[in-house]
């Protein structure tokens, strides 16, 4: 009696195009209680080590503040000086030597925050936190965390981690033979045209059913995959989305 593999590409390497995953399993984002203080380092390199030796070749970390309004917890995780971002050298040395991947998880805890300090986008309060109502956002303050989300990111990749390039103002043209051709917002009211040689595209379409791609994706031949907001639009059930881009990711 044969046995048919339902995931017969999980273990086999994914092209990121910046860089290569040896296979397709991926430790997705927990938050250990490590990544608060520096002296857990040490232990946090070791715990992700494990991972990468196991055979994770992509390892998300908890997540780290953008700025201190942004904590978790109080003097909680952040990334937001070069001296924290040589510390984590630790954790991406530890990672690469068993030739796995880290990235690290940008956060700001806006209303789920557990301190008094914090700052959202609204001004209601979180069910599941003991603290006063948070103080909504000024337009500044919210161009100030995009900067600052900006600023992490850079101080990521100079502690090593392994990331990728984030597009804001992206207006998506179409899709060809040549790849997906993109309009990106530089600054100024001007645009730039780029084309993406890329062999798959998701997208993260929130609580709106976007389907503009499938029919010309379908003209060119190409397998187009449903998930998550794209395929219903409904409230948002994260475990829902996430276990059908796994699947899918598997068989990919």
């Amino acid at each position: 009696m044969s046995t048919v593999n339902p995931y017969p590409h999980l273990l086999e390497p994914l092209d990121l195009g910046h860089t290569t995953l040896r296979n397709r399993v991926v430790m997705g984002s927990m938050h250990t209680g490590m990544e608060d203080r520096a002296k857990h380092l040490p232990e946090l390199a070791a715990y992700f080590a494990e991972r990468a030796k196991g055979g994770v070749a992509l390892s998300v970390t908890g997540g780290y503040a953008p700025n201190w309004r942004g904590w978790l917890l109080p003097f909680g995780a952040q990334m937001t000086s070069r001296r924290s971002a040589d510390k984590h050298r630790i954790v991406t040395d530890a990672v690469h030597e068993h030739d796995g991947k880290i990235v690290m998880q940008i956060l700001h805890a806006g209303r789920y925050a557990y301190h008094p300090f914090k700052r959202a986008a609204s001004d209601i309060k979180s069910p599941i936190t003991p603290f006063r109502a948070p103080k909504a956002m000024s337009t500044r303050e919210v161009d100030r965390t995009i900067d600052d989300f900006a600023a992490s990111a850079v101080l990521a990749r100079r502690a090593g981690y392994d990331g990728v390039e984030m597009v804001k103002g992206v207006t998506y043209d179409r899709i060809d033979d040549d790849g997906l051709h993109i309009t990106v917002a530089v600054g100024d009211g001007t645009t730039e045209s780029r084309v993406l040689d890329v062999d798959t595209i998701i997208l993260c379409t929130g609580q709106e059913s976007v389907r503009d791609l499938i029919e010309p994706l379908a003209a060119l031949g190409r397998p187009v995959h449903i998930i998550g907001g794209a395929d219903v639009a409904a409230e948002l059930d994260a475990k829902r989305a996430i276990r059908q881009a796994t699947e899918l990711a598997a068989r990919l």
